[in-house]
């Protein structure tokens, strides 16, 4: 690197880049090595002094940064063991590490403080039935939120964990941070990711279940903690337990996502579930012996007298709709 405005400016950029997390690995090793050199001495000090004036309020410190302060401090100690002339470097070296650990402990303590002061706010978003809704997450994590689901999350995540809540279903793709794991409580369970994408259903009335695209998730409760990979599935009841983990064909999960109805081996009872959240109507039956009838079919933006009557062609049943409710007359299965 050049020693000169050209220097200086690059090495400014790395440094704030350092600040505001988004420097990668080779940059971090570049940095590194700028302040183990005391060639770099000058332009140093102006830089560490120009950033400290221009910090952004909402700058945080990652862990993995916090092991470049450890490793310089280790090297500028390891530095007393030699020769005198080497401790002019030893004295510029320790200044450097610890106006920038100054720096950095600052920003931490001014983001415990602010949270303290002006604690983070709630946002939450409901969803009705028949609706779907796409929401973006303050550190980049795209939501997807089917028919009668809640979500509730913060205006911003603290620096070393983001936590939301969710009731109902939503597919996420979550923002990579390992400095920050992803934490959703649905009821009694804690799903925990570090960036990964995945759907959870998880209604009232309905187990819970998991399927994980991309990744690996976490997933615990009171008494049980489990490992969903990408291409599986898992399954829970408060009574039970969580099922075993199955390998699954994830776009069955996401399908909703893209408009899609996917009704594979399901009851008649679980499909006027899924329909009614789906197209905000009332099913009942005049024959409870339809409800444990096995249906298949996928249907992508469809109307629901489209797919109702295609489902008549398996069932062979009449219906009829009054004031939002569906009424289903049949012999059975």
């Amino acid at each position: 690197m050049e020693h000169n405005s050209e220097g200086y400016i690059a090495i400014e950029a790395l440094i704030k880049k350092y600040i505001d997390n988004t420097i990668t690995a080779a940059e971090l090793g570049t940095l590194h090595g700028i302040f183990s050199n005391p060639a770099y001495e000058v332009h140093l000090k102006a830089v560490l002094e120009n950033v400290w004036n221009t910090i952004p309020e909402d700058a945080q410190l990652r862990a993995g940064h916090r092991k470049l302060l450890a490793e310089n401090i280790k090297a500028a100690i390891a530095d007393q063991e030699r020769p005198v002339r080497s401790q002019a470097n030893l004295y510029w070296r320790m200044a450097a590490v610890i106006l920038l650990l100054i720096i950095s402990s600052f920003l931490l303590f001014q983001n415990t403080i602010r949270d303290l002061v002006y604690p983070p706010q709630l946002t939450e978003i409901y969803t009705k039935a028949g609706e779907r809704t796409k929401v973006i997450l303050p550190d980049g994590t795209t939501v997807w939120l089917n028919a009668q689901s809640h979500l509730t999350y913060p205006d911003r995540f603290k620096y070393n964990s983001r936590n939301i809540t969710l009731t109902g279903e939503a597919f996420f793709n979550v923002t990579p941070n390992t400095d920050a794991p992803f934490t959703i409580t649905t009821g009694d369970l804690q799903t925990t990711v570090l960036g990964t994408s995945f759907n959870i259903r998880s209604y009232s009335d309905e187990p819970f279940r998991m399927t994980v695209a991309t990744g690996k998730v976490q997933v615990k409760s009171a008494t049980q903690t489990i490992r969903v990979n990408a291409l599986q599935q898992t399954t829970y009841i408060p009574d039970r337990g969580f099922s075993a983990v199955e390998t699954v064909a994830p776009d069955e999960a996401m399908a909703w996502t893209e408009g899609t109805l996917v009704l594979n081996n399901k009851t008649f009872e679980e499909v006027a579930h899924i329909l009614e959240r789906w197209y905000n109507v009332k099913i009942t039956f005049t024959n409870d012996t339809l409800r444990n009838c096995k249906l298949m079919g996928e249907y992508t933006h469809q109307s629901l007298p489209a797919v109702l009557h295609a489902l008549q062609f398996i069932l062979g049943f009449e219906y009829e709709e009054h004031n939002g409710t569906i009424v289903i007359r049949g012999d059975g299965c």
